[in-house]
């Protein structure tokens, strides 16, 4: 048996948690070369083991391979028939190792294929023919529908059963669905399967009915374990996590993406710029105690199971919703909707976010980081947009702080130019440096050689605040204060206004 990754996520997942598991009993497993048929039968023991307890079978049983006749008890009619359902189970894992023979016990399961069939997965030679109680989201057992020369299953080898079937205990259960994690990357794919080994090993109390936990939010969680990660990534590394169900009745699948250049950008974020981004992490956190947690579950932390991060949610959506998760998170702006009630608002951080209360968030280097990796804006853009800013600032540091203010709530571009332009007409003469540079301004936010506006101007003023915000300093700010919390009262009031409304 040649063990490798062949492209498909649940078979790759499953050849990833044979891996893991491997290490985990045997350090000198450096490679998939390295795996002995003794790694195989002492994981095969545990997943008997593991696979056979009450509430993972009856999870398996619906969720991942439907109806299967080692899982869900309580569908053969007897709760007793542990020893008839763990002989099942080990014979669907060995398949790889006794190829010749199919078990009565599991020939309903599967079936032997023709002599010349090839795997779909691996084009080697097929063993057996499966339906979707062994290979989750594919047809069932009768129907010819969607499988190639019209006949119900499809051929695979025998070592693509054994992945299959490994593929659950390296992953989690998570709002009563799977989730698996694949990637480009082995390394990272096989640490979050070691992960949930861990997890699924320390959270099973075999010789009890206790539920295994269900992780909530399962983007939050991805993030968290990648954040922990130990795993070398590339700038050309993605993820992609698998939350599904397979069952008969509501099968279902959502897949959630991190491209290589969002993981590029926290990572750098948190590396460059540490303090900055760790704050805007934590601020993004769900207020409330989640869940109530039952009291055999008090070890357990409440934030890696029953919470939610609003940032780490959001980085799925990239680079789809770019401007708005800058806004947000970068700039500060708080959130606003009327439709959610007064006490969900409290529980919620980022109704409470201010970019004026919140300045110490504020980074420019994040900043740049963002639109550079993640909306590929033009280096030399972003580049006159931040000396204007500095200038910008240095006028409202040393002339006229209340300037802040007015660009702040300025409430189109034409009344924006107009306030930088009546500041720069108002300081003629006095032999200080101009803000507005001709050249450098059209640039930021015109095409056309000045003749149209930019289709983002509204964002480019987003980043130049930014920018303004994070260079005046503390003195600054400490001895302005009556200017910020004007600026707050006047954005307490819009949020009010826009509530009523």
């Amino acid at each position: 048996m040649q063990l490798r990754y062949v492209g498909y996520p649940f078979v790759d997942v499953g050849v990833a948690t044979i891996f893991a598991y491997a290490m985990r009993i045997d350090p000198d497993v450096k490679t998939l070369e390295d795996i002995q048929d003794w790694h195989i039968q002492r994981l095969i023991e545990e997943i008997c083991k593991v696979y056979i307890h009450v509430s993972v079978s009856n999870f398996l049983g619906t969720v991942v391979f439907a109806n299967v006749g080692f899982a869900n008890p309580r569908a053969n009619g007897n709760t007793n028939q542990t020893e008839i359902r763990r002989r099942r189970l080990k014979a669907l894992l060995m398949l790889y190792k006794n190829p010749e023979e199919i078990p009565a016990d599991i020939s309903k399961i599967v079936t032997k294929t023709a002599d010349k069939e090839l795997c779909v997965l691996t084009g080697e030679k097929a063993l057996v023919r499966v339906s979707r109680t062994i290979m989750p989201l594919i047809g069932n057992e009768e129907d010819i529908n969607f499988y190639p020369q019209g006949k119900p299953k499809l051929p695979i080898a025998g070592w693509c059963v054994l992945a299959l079937l490994a593929m659950p205990f390296g992953g989690l259960i998570s709002e009563g669905k799977l989730l698996i994690v694949h990637s480009t990357n082995h390394r990272l794919m096989e640490e979050f399967a070691r992960e949930h080994i861990e997890t699924n090993m320390k959270h099973l109390s075999l010789g009890s009915n206790e539920k295994v936990p269900n992780y909530k939010f399962p983007e939050t969680h991805i993030v968290q374990k990648l954040r922990q990660t130990q795993a070398r990534l590339s700038r050309n590394d993605n993820l992609i996590a698998y939350h599904f169900s397979s069952s008969g009745q509501d099968a279902d699948i959502r897949i959630m993406n991190l491209p290589s250049n969002v993981i590029g950008f926290v990572q750098s974020a948190y590396r460059l710029y540490p303090t900055a981004w760790i704050n805007i992490e934590s601020n993004a956190w769900y207020l409330g105690a989640g869940e109530k947690i039952k009291k055999a579950d008090k070890e357990r932390t409440q934030r890696e199971i029953y919470k939610q991060n609003y940032l780490y949610e959001d980085l799925f959506r990239l680079p789809v919703n770019a401007r708005s998760f800058l806004r947000r998170y970068l700039l500060r702006f708080p959130r606003i909707d009327r439709k959610v009630t007064k006490a969900d608002r409290k529980l919620d951080p980022r109704f409470t976010y201010s970019s004026i209360r919140q300045k110490e968030m504020i980074s420019w280097g994040i900043t740049e980081l963002f639109v550079e990796r993640i909306m590929h804006m033009d280096k030399k853009r972003v580049e006159a947009i931040k000396s204007l800013g500095d200038r910008i600032a240095r006028y409202i540091g040393h002339h006229d702080a209340r300037l802040l203010k007015r660009l702040y709530f300025a409430r189109n571009d034409q009344e924006f130019r107009r306030t930088l332009i009546r500041a720069d007409f108002d300081d003629l003469g006095k032999g200080n440096e101009p803000i507005m540079l001709y050249d450098e301004f059209v640039y930021a936010f015109f095409e056309d050689e000045g003749e149209v506006a930019r289709y983002d101007y509204n964002f480019a003023r987003d980043l130049l605040l930014i920018r303004i915000i994070e260079q005046l300093h503390k003195e600054w700010t400490d001895e302005h204060e009556d200017v910020l919390q004007e600026i707050s009262a006047e954005l307490e009031k819009q949020d009010e206004e826009s509530e009523e409304n």
